[in-house]
């Protein structure tokens, strides 16, 4: 099978799942613009692979869904409701990472006291930690649901992961969000995470 055509069949089926959980379009699709931004600049120095960008993409676009069932917990409805999506054309152990992700983009840390979280492997819950640490950041980024952040530049450094992000209007708000987002991703990275507006 061609992987571009398969990957498309599973994004489709994705969109469509979100969809039938009337998820917040404009909102949810920056998360992910922004989301993978960062992804394809971290990926090679990180050893990341397509798979991943493939989890955090599906992550990105299903994070908010269980908001069908209301705001409360709205995380873990998502995890519930994603592990659960057999219609994703995903293979149990992509679908559990892809849940795990949506599930931390808010809220508690990734924990071994977490059943879903404890059942992964040491591989495969530093990957739940990248990814999810870098949807938290991009999910901050929208704060205001307003697209203020148009493209993301980042420098990676011994100590310190900095993120300049192009807004085109003032970002307090999203800046606010994302810095208190940030512990998951500087945790795994074992670096400080910094992030810096540059108005265009």
């Amino acid at each position: 099978m061609n992987p571009a055509t398969d990957h498309q069949r599973r994004l489709q089926a994705v969109l469509d799942f979100a969809a039938e959980c009337d998820f917040e379009r404009e909102h949810t699709l920056q998360v992910t613009k922004l989301a993978l931004d960062i992804f394809d600049q971290l990926r090679d120095p990180l050893g990341m692979d397509d798979e991943d960008r493939e989890t955090l993409q599906f992550g990105s676009l299903l994070h908010d869904i269980g908001w069908i069932e209301g705001q409360r917990k709205h995380h873990k409805t998502a995890l519930r409701m994603i592990q659960g999506a057999e219609q994703l054309g995903l293979d149990a152990r992509h679908r559990e990472l892809v849940a795990a992700v949506a599930r931390y983009h808010r809220k508690a840390l990734p924990a071994d006291n977490h059943a879903h979280f404890a059942a992964l492997d040491p591989a495969d819950k530093r990957k739940v930690c990248i990814l999810a640490g870098i949807l938290r950041i991009a999910d901050g980024l929208d704060r205001t649901h307003c697209d203020v952040v148009e493209k993301i530049d980042c420098e990676l450094r011994d100590d310190e992961l900095t993120l300049y992000c192009q807004t085109h209007q003032p970002a307090d708000a999203e800046l606010a969000a994302a810095m208190k987002k940030g512990d998951l991703l500087a945790g795994v990275l074992q670096r400080e995470v910094s992030l810096v507006v540059v108005s265009v």
